[in-house]
């Protein structure tokens, strides 16, 4: 980039972000497959169901969401999706058991098939 390039707008460090908070969050439950299968009580394969369902919802999900949400305005879609994304990651932590945590996750990862 010289000198004479314009900065990125302000609304691609939107999306960039977006994406990078989105992206960390999805791949946290690879990461912690062993402590959720420890903490929950169930073994690995089992929690290893949490990134099967997420990753079902969001390849099956995010062309029909996309056509849900057609017509809503970008921004406000957006942000809503990470408020979204945020309070139901917010509520997978604090789950006490996997029956509850796995509705949680399939929940928490229509948002990012929307985002995305």
């Amino acid at each position: 980039m010289t000198a004479a390039s314009p900065a990125m707008p302000r609304a691609l460090w939107a999306l960039m972000v977006g994406n990078f908070v989105i992206g960390t969050g999805v791949m946290v439950v690879p990461g912690t497959l062993t402590d959720i299968s420890t903490s929950l009580n169930v073994s690995i394969p089992q929690a290893g169901q949490l990134i099967t369902a997420a990753a079902i919802l969001m390849g099956l999900g995010a062309p029909a969401f996309a056509s849900l949400v057609a017509g809503w305005d970008r921004r406000r879609l957006l942000a809503l999706s990470l408020v979204w994304y945020g309070l139901l990651t917010g509520a997978c932590a604090l789950a006490p058991s996997y029956a509850t945590l796995l509705p949680l996750r399939v929940l928490a990862v229509i948002a990012p098939a929307i985002f995305t």
